[in-house]
């Protein structure tokens, strides 16, 4: 796991940078806004921690075009004490955290533990082929609203067999790059990946109510042929269609 701080105060992002590491985390540093908001472009991290009051672009800026450009790594604000309209404008441009300055750094740790968890926890259940309703994918509402949009364009062009990547990111209004990368962030699956998950969860549903055949559910969810469509239903749950559909009896 990796993680970035924007922080000013040298001494205290070396302080941060050597805790990050004691709890074998990989940190990257940066010492204002302009070199943090780069990194956070072109990097990729698991976490950010970001300083409100940094030179050159203050860390409300920095956050607010992180978001904009669909970064949506958990973010945890560095404030001081009196900067509560700060926490609450952080809180509303997509913060996931805050912690007052000075901070005891157990309790920094436990944050980001936690949030790195959560997210690690809902990778494996997509991983896994569990149902995640969108609003227990993360404690940022830009995720669930982002997750809720790319749903709802699958679930509108689910029997298309040829609605992919391309077809996704136009719908959605971003770059197949930034695309992968922030459904990958949340999900832990890439946009083919989540796009056939969604496709072999309401075929499920589907073959649950036991209104159509294994062949009919196959095209009605996209599928080319029953025979791709039993291969990846058997690779997402363990079994096969004709199987499952027996467990129901």
């Amino acid at each position: 796991m990796k993680i970035l701080v924007i922080e000013d105060e040298e001494a205290i992002a070396d302080a941060l940078i050597h805790m990050l590491i004691k709890n074998k985390y990989l940190a990257d540093a940066c010492y204002d806004g302009e070199s943090g908001l780069d990194n956070a472009l072109t990097g990729i991290y698991d976490l950010i921690i970001l300083d409100i009051m940094l030179p050159k672009i203050n860390g409300l800026d920095v956050l607010k075009q992180i978001r904009n450009q669909h970064i949506n790594c958990p973010v945890i604000l560095l404030t001081a004490k009196d900067e509560i309209s700060d926490k609450v404008t952080g809180l509303d441009y997509g913060a996931d955290d805050y912690i007052t300055k000075p901070f005891n750094s157990e309790l920094l740790k436990i944050r980001v533990d936690r949030l790195i968890e959560n997210r690690e926890r809902l990778k494996d259940k997509f991983r896994l082929g569990a149902d995640v309703r969108p609003h227990e994918l993360s404690i940022n509402t830009l995720d669930q609203e982002f997750v809720e949009k790319v749903v709802e364009m699958i679930m509108q062009h689910l029997d298309e067999e040829n609605f992919g990547v391309e077809e996704l990111s136009s719908l959605v209004c971003m770059s197949r790059t930034t695309l992968f990368r922030k459904l990958k962030a949340i999900t832990g699956q890439s946009p083919v990946e989540f796009v056939c998950s969604i496709r072999l969860k309401q075929a499920r549903i589907l073959l649950a109510e036991r209104k159509h055949n294994i062949s009919e559910v196959a095209y009605d969810v996209g599928f080319k042929n029953p025979s791709s469509f039993s291969k990846a239903f058997r690779k997402q749950f363990g079994i096969s269609p004709t199987d499952f559909i027996n467990t129901l009896r």
